[in-house]
């Protein structure tokens, strides 16, 4: 006896504190899906620009759309030519964090729309630690060519309580709810 219901970020207010305090029966909500792509460099560039398309353009209003994308930043003269040319065919939005002249993004944004955060990263150490402070931990992705490296990572970051494995929603990813997704080459 217990309802489990899909709700806003308007509804996880203090008003929607108050309705789930007064409930005589149990209500699981989250708030915030702050969701990342991470792409390592050693990532196959085609597969992560699939990926981030994925992740940003098929339903970008629901909370485990990616709303901040980072690369390596050996990547990233590289990706961003291709980045830029995919969100203006998808009318998508970039708040490009290294560019100059533009505002800083707001990496705490929940923007559920087609915009999207960029900005890079010296690697996949930093790429946690910005995930930790800016994510909400709902859904995350790190593309890479080297799977088993990524999987040390985010195995020491889980067991020193540092990052927890996503929630994902979405029929897509429904199998692997329970763990953090690491996409490599293998898997495409």
């Amino acid at each position: 006896d217990a309802t489990i219901k899909k709700f806003g970020l308007g509804f996880c207010s203090a008003a929607g504190d108050a309705m789930c305090e007064a409930a005589l029966i149990p209500v699981l909500k989250h708030y915030n899906g702050i969701c990342h792509v991470y792409v390592d460099d050693k990532a196959d560039l085609a597969m992560a620009l699939s990926i981030l398309d994925n992740a940003k353009t098929q339903r970008p209003g629901v909370c485990n759309a990616v709303e901040s994308l980072l690369v390596h930043e050996k990547l990233y003269p590289l990706f961003m030519p291709m980045v830029r040319a995919w969100a203006k065919d998808k009318s998508v939005v970039l708040h490009e964090h290294s560019s100059a002249g533009e505002e800083e993004p707001s990496w705490d944004s929940e923007f559920l729309g087609l915009e999207l955060n960029v900005g890079s990263v010296a690697g996949i150490d930093e790429a946690i630690e910005h995930i930790n402070c800016h994510g909400s931990h709902h859904s995350d992705c790190i593309v890479t060519g080297e799977g088993e490296d990524a999987w040390v990572k985010i195995a020491g970051a889980m067991a020193s309580g540092e990052t927890l494995p996503p929630v994902i929603d979405g029929g897509i990813y429904a199998d692997f709810a329970a763990q953090p997704m690491v996409y490599k080459e293998a898997d495409a």
